[in-house]
């Protein structure tokens, strides 16, 4: 089988300069390890030396499309396809080049091209379940969803626990509402994959929109193990563990994104809050302050520095903040109720009325305008 999984074993870590083959076995090699720019380098040289080897062609453009260089992953697929020929050994190849250049024309947005290559593929083989999951993308780019939904379960027909194709049919499932058959597809999507990075992020965003906090903060930890540096990651899986109450494991994975030289803010705002819930209110503080000192209109800090500060007493601080949130969202009712509620408790009932009075401006339901108005029969 020709497949872009080739183990060589290489005896000198001397490649020799002229030698392709040897570039070639040593560019696969380190394709295989995920050295994609180190295997680019290596494979382009054995094509420049041997440039009728479709196997070099095949697996350059491999490479090219793992560093996001997909017209020169297009061009080096379609040159392998181009030499193939009719013998019966390259035609058995032949689908998994035509799958990858419908990818590289996927990825370019050619989506003419994509369905077509992809087409011809399955007219070679009809049983590969990545052709039909491309036809699926390919399809649903053109605005075909009824292909496109056809060419997904095609695909999970052959292969139950195909993660791209499930996690592709239960975003389809969401938009239409079905959200119980895109639990099922989300699952299958979980059993399929313990590897790729983009697929466990978007298996945990698709688990957080359908409310499977325990299945995201799993698809979000696996990612995070995999690219521990990547922002993207290590915050939504701080941000989960805070939807679940694990305050003191949230402030742990979110802490890293707020102590570099440039802050994540949205960490930092999430931290403040796990520290909050954790009690720790002299920390929280210091976040926020932080926060609102490089993102002075940063939505919800200074309600939350108000929260914080009278936790710790700071009446004078939590007024100020208070009236600061007020004056940044003039329609949050919470804020003109505890900035009220902390004037009556310093023996200030005609500023605590009139905020009140003003609060009843406010939209809200009759509810929280009956306690308002009875607040106030009890300050006159």
């Amino acid at each position: 089988m020709w497949t872009a999984y080739i183990f060589i074993s290489v005896l000198t870590l001397t490649i020799a300069q002229d030698d392709p083959a040897e570039l070639y076995a040593t560019g696969v090699d380190r394709y295989n390890a995920g050295e994609y720019e180190r295997a680019v380098e290596l494979l382009a040289r054995a094509r420049a030396l041997e440039s009728n080897i479709p196997d070099y062609r095949y697996h350059l453009g491999l490479a090219y499309l793992k560093v996001g260089r997909n017209r020169d992953a297009a061009r080096e697929l379609e040159s392998a396809l181009g030499m193939m020929g009719m013998r019966r050994e390259t035609r058995l190849k032949e689908p998994m080049v035509l799958i990858q250049a419908a990818i590289a024309y996927l990825e370019m947005g050619n989506f003419k091209a994509a369905r077509q290559k992809v087409e011809l593929a399955l007219e070679r083989e009809p049983s590969d379940p990545d052709a039909y999951y491309i036809l699926g993308r390919a399809a649903r780019e053109q605005g075909d969803e009824d292909v496109a939904s056809k060419a997904f379960a095609a695909a999970l027909e052959i292969d139950r626990d195909h993660p791209e194709a499930n996690l592709a049919l239960a975003e389809w499932l969401v938009a239409r509402g079905e959200t119980e058959l895109a639990r099922e597809n989300l699952r299958h999507a979980s059993h399929g994959t313990t590897e790729n990075f983009e697929i466990l992020m978007s298996l945990g965003a698709l688990a957080f929109r359908l409310g499977d906090l325990d299945e995201a903060e799993e698809s979000f930890i696996q990612a995070l193990a995999r690219r521990a540096a990547d922002d993207d990651a290590r915050f939504n899986l701080g941000t989960i563990q805070l939807a679940q109450h694990n305050y003191a494991d949230a402030a742990e994975t979110l802490r890293p994104l707020t102590l570099r030289a440039e802050p994540h803010d949205r960490a930092s705002f999430n931290l403040a809050l796990s520290l909050q819930q954790m009690e720790d209110y002299v920390a929280a503080r210091e976040v926020l302050e932080n926060l609102l000192e490089r993102n002075r209109d940063y939505e919800g800090a200074s309600f939350s520095l108000a929260l914080v500060s009278e936790a710790l007493s700071d009446t004078r601080a939590a007024e100020s903040a208070y009236r600061e949130a007020i004056r940044k969202r003039p329609q949050l009712v919470p804020a003109f109720l505890n900035l009220a509620a902390l004037l009556e408790g310093l023996d200030r009932p005609d500023e605590a009325r009139s905020t009140l009075e003003a609060a009843l401006e406010l939209p809200m339901d009759e509810e929280q305008e009956r306690a308002i108005r009875e607040a106030i029969q009890t300050l006159q």
